[in-house]
Order: C-alpha cells, then sequence, then structure tokens
C-alpha cells in the first residue's frame, strides 16, 4: 500500500537546488542579496521552468501524479504537460512519482523529493544535471535514525561492513589486509559479534547506513570499548558517524566507564579525535593488528 502524502513528508528528502550545497548559517558571501536577485521576475521564471523541466522529463520514464495539496480535488495521474506546468508556477503542488513525493511552490527556488528509491534518484541527478540543477541532503533531510540492532539485520550490516572496508579503508591498507578484514565480517560473524555487544545500526527510513556496538572491556565493569563503527561511503561526513558515537555514549556500558577504548582504524582517527578521544598512553603508533588505540577518560 502506497504511503499516503502526509506519511511521505515525513520519510528522509533531498534538495534539488541552484546551489550544489546548504548555505552555512556562518558563512561569508551575500546569500540573501543573492538570493532576492534570483527571486527576480524574470530570472525566477527561467528556475521554475527548470523545475517544470525535470517533472516533465521524469514522467517520460514513470507515471507523474498531482495531488491536491488540501485533499478536495482527486489526484490526476498524468496530466497534460501544460497542465503540469501551469500548475506548478501557480500552487503549492504534491507531485507523486510512483511512492515518491516532489513538493513543489510557486515562489521557492528549490524543489524538495521526499522518499526516492535508488533508480529514482540516479534518474532525478541525471535530469537536473541536464538543467543546471544539484540534488543534495541535509543531515536533518537524511532522517537518521538509530536503533539496536536485529538479527534480522545481518545480511545488510555485513555488506555494509565490506563495503566501507573496500571503497574508503582501502586508501590506507593494502588489498590483502581489507580481504582478511572483509572474511571476518560475515553475516554469522556480525551475530557473534553482536551478541557481546549492544549493537546498534543507524538508518534512513529503512535503509541501514551505519552501524556500531560498545560492551565490556575484557569483562570489567569500570571499562569498555567501542567496536564495528561503519557508516557506508555515501554517507561519510554527514554526521552519521558522529550520531553512532552519541548513541554508544548514551549507552549503560558507557556511562559507567572511567575509560573507553576504541581500537581505530588508521583512517577514523581523525574522527576519533574529533570526537574527544585521545591516544592510549599518547601513542599514535599502529599496532600489530594494523590499529591505533584512543581512548575516553571518565569521570564518574
Amino acid at each position: 500500500m502506497k504511503k499516503t502524502v502526509e506519511e511521505l513528508l515525513n520519510t528522509p528528502y533531498w534538495i534539488i537546488d541552484i546551489l550544489p550545497e546548504q548555505v552555512p548559517a556562518d558563512c561569508n558571501g551575500q546569500y540573501f542579496k543573492v538570493e532576492k536577485y534570483y527571486l527576480g521576475r524574470n530570472r525566477f521564471a527561467e528556475i521554475k521552468q527548470k523545475h517544470v523541466n525535470l517533472v516533465l522529463k521524469l514522467n517520460c520514464y514513470r507515471d507523474v501524479t498531482l495531488e491536491d495539496a488540501d485533499g478536495v480535488l482527486p489526484p490526476e495521474v498524468n496530466p497534460v504537460p501544460e497542465k503540469i506546468e501551469q500548475e506548478m508556477r501557480k500552487r503549492y503542488v504534491p507531485v507523486r512519482v510512483d511512492d515518491a513525493l516532489i513538493i513543489s511552490e510557486p515562489d521557492d527556488t528549490h524543489l524538495t523529493l521526499f522518499n526516492p528509491d535508488e533508480r529514482l534518484l540516479e534518474l532525478v541527478k541525471t535530469i537536473a544535471a541536464g538543467e543546471g540543477l544539484f540534488v543534495w541532503q541535509t543531515e536533518e533531510g537524511m532522517g537518521v535514525t538509530v536503533r539496536r540492532f536485529e538479527n534480522s539485520d545481518a545480511a545488510e550490516v555485513s555488506a555494509l561492513i565490506a563495503r566501507t572496508l573496500r571503497e574508503v579503508s582501502i586508501k590506507d591498507y593494502s588489498h590483502e589486509y581489507i580481504e582478511a578484514l572483509v572474511l571476518r565480517e560475515r553475516p554469522e560473524d556480525v551475530l557473534d559479534r553482536a551478541a557481546q555487544l549492544h549493537f546498534y545500526v543507524a538508518c534512513t527510513g529503512e535503509k541501514i547506513v551505519g552501524c556500531g556496538g560498545i560492551g565490556p572491556y575484557w569483562g570489567s565493569e569500570t571499562e569498555s570499548w567501542l567496536s564495528t563503527v561503519f557508516v557506508l561511503p555515501e554517507y561519510v561526513g554527514k554526521g552519521v558517524g558522529r550520531k553512532i558515537i552519541e548513541t554508544l555514549e548514551g549507552d549503560e556500558y558507557f556511562l559507567r566507564a572511567s575509560r573507553v577504548e576504541i581500537p581505530a582504524s588508521v583512517t577514523a582517527v581523525g574522527f576519533y579525535l574529533k570526537m574527544g578521544y585521545n591516544y592510549k598512553n599518547g601513542s599514535a603508533a599502529v599496532d600489530g593488528e594494523g590499529l591505533v588505540r584512543l581512548e575516553k577518560i571518565r569521570e564518574i
């Protein structure tokens, strides 16, 4: 059963914009003056035409349904192109594409795309690029939630770890080293490790995009360790890793510990330093397992 418009508005979303990424609040430049310039009548009409073109080109591949935002009028499937353009220019219109939704507002320089599947997202990105538009996602738009691992997650988590090792960690390790690690991250290995830890997965919608666990350090009740923290390559640098660490640091194994250790890959050392971890015993040396030991000392 397809989601309602209201349900779709609470799913992860992407921005289709004339700018390549969100402008930070503390950024230099003159964003508001530039925005005002583009909202000028003729220039904005050109931008809105790009929005219309995107939806029309998308309609060559997928059914497009114009929804009534107030729910008064029935949905209109594949209206004529002139009708699509007219509606997008004059009113707030939810445009349904399968089980995704594009929100078009008559006075915005961007569109918002909710809940696209991977094939639709790639198609939208390709069409947008042809119109000189960019597709990007904010941390808020990702709608990342963190929950406890379930046994049914094992295969997806195993694939996530293997892909991250092969695409991200490979820059700091040999192919042979990476493939040896992959062989130790089969679904059954993930299940075994999850049974020994409080193990979590980060999700955007139903897709798992990261994972991580925490448990006692060699059975200690006053020391703990972080393990198996991975994020899909396309989500690295978007706040997912930070959200996983924040979740682990809210876990009882962290809260009871005076010391928490993380055996980090060389690739991840900078991330953990930013998260407040320091080199164990002041040493940044790589150990015999190819890892760098970091720790966080706590007063409890």
